[in-house]
């Protein structure tokens, strides 16, 4: 339910084995429930139901967070953990990902964002991937670049990463033009995004983010 965005239903469930005598209550307002859950109410419902099911999510033997990727991720300044949830959504960490689209490696990077991104970052990544579009796959490559933009993002979005995750999906410049959701708390910007696909991507993009904070995943890695 948390991860379709049914915040209503999963309070109602959540409350049900620690007040039973308020259940015919809940079910009577059932209509108005997602609009009075509020963000702490929400954090607490997933305290509450993460641990039931440790870890929340299993990574599979394939996904395989490597060296490569983690020194790209560190040397961005980025936050790891959002770098890696976007990873594990775009292309469940393989460097051989590519999109019918044409985008390449761990980050899905398109090679004009990455020709773009490594061309203002200054790096050495920039006449490397120049010289060899095929570089931009190199996991340490691709995963530095994907977090760099994923941190101007991030910077453009302070406090709403959200946001940030659409705009990674979606593209910047489709967020600014989702006339209404400007001042949404997140999960009401989340289940308005007008793009199923967007939207989607968001919720499983911050689930992943989710699981890799409470795991620990990332210092099991490190």
């Amino acid at each position: 339910l948390i991860q379709s965005g049914l915040w209503g239903p999963a309070l109602l469930l959540s409350e049900m084995h620690r007040d039973s005598g308020r259940l015919g209550v809940r079910v009577l307002r059932y209509g108005n429930l997602d609009l009075e859950v509020f963000p702490e109410e929400k954090y607490r419902i997933v305290r509450e139901v993460v641990p039931l099911s440790p870890p929340g999510i299993r990574l599979a033997k394939s996904e395989r967070i490597t060296g490569f990727i983690l020194r790209g991720i560190r040397r961005s300044g980025a936050d790891p953990e959002w770098v890696l949830s976007i990873a594990r959504q775009e292309s469940r960490f393989s460097g051989k990902a590519l999109s019918i689209d044409g985008a390449l490696g761990i980050m899905q990077l398109m090679p004009p964002t990455a020709l773009s991104v490594a061309r203002e970052s200054g790096s050495r990544v920039y006449p490397e991937i120049l010289r060899n579009l095929g570089n931009i796959r190199l996991q340490e490559n691709n995963s530095y670049l994907g977090a760099l933009y994923l941190k101007r993002l991030m910077d453009k979005y302070p406090h709403n990463p959200e946001r940030a995750v659409a705009s990674y999906n979606a593209g910047m410049h489709s967020v600014v033009r989702w006339t209404g959701l400007e001042k949404e708390d997140w999960d009401f910007f989340v289940e308005g995004i007008p793009f199923k696909e967007t939207r989607r991507y968001d919720r499983e993009v911050l689930w992943n983010y989710l699981f890799i904070h409470r795991s620990g995943l990332l210092r099991k890695e490190g």
